[in-house]
C-alpha cells in the first residue's frame, strides 16, 4: 500500500511560500532602495558630502545606512568612488571661479567692517587683503609675479649664487649682457 502525501490546504500553502503581498512590498522596498541610491549619487556628483547628500529630502537615510550599503553592494560602493570624483571636477569647475571673483572683490574693492564706539557702530573701514591680490596675480600671471629662488652653495671656500629664473628673464639679462657687456645678477 502506497502512502499519499497529505494534501496542503490554502492556509499551509500560504505558510510556504511568499504571497503576492510579501513580494510586491520586496520590489517596493528594492525600487526605493534603488531610487535613494542613485538620488545619492547625483548629489555626490554635484559636490554634496556623504553627510549633506544622505540628509537631503530625497534621500533621508542615515549614513551608516548607506556605507553598510557599499559593503553589500561593490557596483554602489564604485559608484560611490566615481560621483565623489566627479563631485570634485564639478566644485572646481563650478566653486572655483565663484571663489575666485570673491578673492578679486575683497582684494580690489575691500570689505567694510564696522567700527564700534562703547559698544555702537559709529561707521565703517574698507579693508583690502593685499595677500590675496598677490597670491591672485601670481596665480594669473605666474610668469610676472613668481618668486624667483635663490640657493647659496659653498665651492672651494667661496659662495656661489644659483638663482631660478624664467625664460622671459633670461632673454632680459643676456639682452642686458649684450648691450653693456657686464653679466648683471637677477
Amino acid at each position: 500500500m502506497e502512502a499519499k502525501a497529505p494534501a496542503l490546504t490554502r492556509s499551509a500553502a500560504n505558510e510556504r511560500a511568499p504571497n503576492r503581498q510579501d513580494r510586491y512590498r520586496e520590489r517596493a522596498a528594492k525600487a526605493e532602495k534603488t531610487r535613494k541610491q542613485v538620488c545619492f549619487l547625483e548629489l555626490l556628483r554635484f559636490g554634496f558630502s556623504a553627510l549633506e547628500a544622505a540628509g537631503h529630502e530625497d534621500v533621508e537615510l542615515p549614513v551608516k545606512t548607506l556605507y553598510r550599503w557599499t559593503y553589500e553592494d561593490p557596483e554602489f560602493d564604485k559608484a560611490w568612488d566615481k560621483a565623489i570624483e566627479q563631485g570634485k571636477t564639478y566644485e572646481r569647475r563650478i566653486t572655483g571661479p565663484v571663489l575666485e571673483r570673491e578673492a578679486d572683490r575683497r582684494a580690489v574693492d575691500g570689505v567694510e567692517e564696522p567700527d564700534y564706539y562703547q559698544g555702537e557702530v559709529v561707521g565703517f573701514t574698507r579693508k583690502y587683503s593685499d595677500g590675496l591680490l598677490t597670491t591672485r596675480l601670481k596665480a594669473v600671471l605666474p610668469e610676472k609675479y613668481r618668486e624667483s629662488a635663490q640657493v647659496g652653495v659653498s665651492v672651494d671656500a667661496r659662495t656661489m649664487n644659483v638663482y631660478v629664473i624664467d625664460s622671459e628673464t633670461r632673454d632680459l639679462l643676456s639682452r642686458v649682457k649684450e648691450r653693456t657687456g657686464k653679466l648683471v645678477e637677477p
